[in-house]
């Protein structure tokens, strides 16, 4: 009898220390996941980590164990994403605009809900309008100078790469006045053609009627001289019977 008894005593105090132990474990669980989200808080996502992956290696009981291992997951990502943007501004800096904007759209669709998402739309934004600008000026540039094909192949260009932009209206106006200014060139260029043709069938008439009258003429030189001749024979004949 005084044997189990003291059993159950001992059960007890095991089951108390075995509870206190793990409260105290997951106490302290719970001080490195405030530390870590402070970190993360701050943007040390670096030092978040490391409280995270304290969590994950010395309390693996803890109730904090899955949301420390997702939160790891998402700190890393963060330093992904800061790494490329890094990347991304160098490009920027550069000048080599179209790769960086290239790099930047991909990271966005991957990183959605990044903490440097807005910053990233901005840069993309930044660079949209840009090199909008750019095609647009190319583009106008080719119509004053009358280079209406180059211009309408750019402007059709602008309006597939930037159907948002805000004066996308204006852009599908000066794209249909560069279309008509082609047609009215290649009319007035086929007139023009035409002309010349014409020009060119009535020289050659002209020159054939010249070669013509020139052939008729030599060949009534030819007949008189002929005649001449033949009077001038007939002559010297008479004389020599008189």
């Amino acid at each position: 009898m005084k044997y189990k008894k003291n059993r159950y005593i001992l059960l007890i105090f095991f089951f108390f220390l075995f509870v206190f132990g793990c409260s105290k474990s997951e106490k302290e669980a719970n001080e490195h996941f405030q530390k870590a989200r402070k970190y993360k808080k701050e943007l040390d996502f670096n030092k978040a980590i490391d409280e995270y992956r304290t969590i994950i290696y010395y309390y693996p009981k803890s109730l904090l164990i899955s949301k420390s291992k997702k939160l790891v997951e998402d700190c890393e990502q963060e330093l992904e994403v800061d790494k490329i943007l890094g990347i991304a501004n160098s490009l920027i800096e550069e000048k080599h605009f179209q790769a960086a904007l290239f790099i930047l759209k991909n990271l966005i669709d991957k990183h959605p809900d990044s903490y440097l998402s807005e910053d990233i739309r901005k840069k993309i934004n930044m660079l949209t309008d840009n090199r909008a600008q750019d095609m647009l000026n190319i583009a106008r540039n080719y119509k004053e100078k009358g280079n209406f094909e180059a211009a309408i192949e750019t402007y059709k260009k602008f309006i597939q790469e930037f159907p948002y932009f805000n004066e996308i209206e204006q852009v599908k106006i000066s794209l249909k006045e560069s279309e008509n200014s082609l047609k009215q060139l290649n009319a007035q260029k086929e007139k023009e053609k035409e002309k010349e043709q014409r020009q060119a069938e009535e020289a050659k008439k002209h020159a054939d009627e010249e070669k013509a009258k020139q052939e008729k003429l030599k060949k009534e030189q030819t007949k008189l001289s002929n005649e001449q001749k033949k009077n001038n024979a007939l002559k010297a004949l008479i004389e020599k019977t008189k």
